[in-house]
């Protein structure tokens, strides 16, 4: 019995080191360079939509983020603030960015680092992008390593007062360009599936 409950546990913990580590880092150099990364991220709905940074890392910290379950996170008209956090590894000093495809948000802010040295950058449908953000119909965030730093932690605060939609991709300098041209068509596409979803849901309450 001890033995079937020490192979039992040994699973387990198995199972959630795998977890942690497959939600924690998201690799630049693997995979496709275009692919929507919703499922390799964690993310935590703020209710209140008023907590700090370092409150949101202590939420982390007590297992309270939940893994993203698609490719592109759709979190539907909700008046939570939505933070998203990932560990983005990379090789060599090519320059990389966090790119969220849908402009239609009202502010995001972007935190870049690690320990507690934090760059805080911001864009947005009603304020201005800080410094070195592009903002257009999307959002693309640089992401900069210090010196000999192959690892750089992002914690993602999204708040809008419409659909909440997150399509995140992260680039390198190869394929920004690619990837900055092809989000409007797939963007538009989710937004008409979300919109036909909803309106079926209507139709179907209404002969209730």
């Amino acid at each position: 019995m001890f033995m079937k409950w020490k192979y039992f546990l040994f699973l387990l913990l198995a199972l959630l080191c795998a977890t942690f580590s497959w939600s924690r880092y998201v690799n630049l150099d693997q995979g496709s360079p275009a692919r929507y990364i919703g499922s390799e991220v964690v993310y935590f709905k703020d209710t209140t939509a008023a907590l700090s940074l370092p409150q949101v890392q202590q939420a982390y910290k007590e297992g309270r983020f939940i893994k993203g379950a698609n490719d592109i996170l759709n979190f539907g008209n909700t008046p939570d603030a939505v933070w998203v956090h990932l560990a983005l590894r990379k090789t060599g000093n090519n320059a990389a960015y966090l790119v969220v495809g849908y402009a239609n948000i009202e502010q995001v802010d972007c935190y870049v680092g690690s320990g507690s040295r934090w760059n805080h950058l911001k864009a947005g449908s009603l304020i201005a992008a800080s410094p070195g953000v592009r903002s257009t119909n999307q959002y693309i965030f640089p992401i900069n390593a210090r010196e000999g730093q192959d690892t750089v932690e992002v914690w993602l605060r999204s708040k809008t007062r419409n659909i909440m939609l997150l399509p995140l991709q992260v680039a390198g300098v190869d394929n920004l360009y690619a990837i900055e041209n092809s989000n409007n068509r797939t963007i538009e596409l989710c937004f008409v599936g979300f919109l036909l979803r909803f309106s079926s849901s209507i139709y179907f309450f209404t002969l209730q």
